[in-house]
């Protein structure tokens, strides 16, 4: 390994050792946003206007709704919808998803 490939293992290293960065999920990635500056469902609501076809947005009538009666209206998983709305462990199924909220579910 040449000197220029080692240094650069080593400040990437040191990168991630200290924080500097933070992950970014492929899905934060599409959205323009990255992980810790937006809200999860702000992050959710990118995703549906630049992918997503299956979406809904809660409103006056639906109000505030936890994420697990989603969960168990459409019979999916926490992990699911972490997955195709880009949240991390944060959303939790006890979260509540305010009115105006869009989330994609397909």
């Amino acid at each position: 390994m040449n000197t220029l490939t080692s240094r650069c293992f080593a400040v990437t290293a040191l990168t991630l050792l200290l924080g500097i960065t933070s992950p970014v999920s492929a899905q934060e990635k599409e959205a323009g946003v990255s992980s810790g500056q937006v809200d999860p469902f702000e992050v959710s609501k990118q995703i549906c206007v630049k992918r997503w076809q299956s979406c809904l947005t809660t409103n006056e009538t639906t109000g505030s709704i936890p994420v697990q009666r989603i969960i168990d209206e459409l019979k999916t998983s926490i992990e699911k919808l972490r997955r195709v709305n880009g949240w991390g462990k944060e959303v939790t199924p006890e979260t509540i998803i305010p009115v105006g909220s869009t989330i994609a579910f397909g």
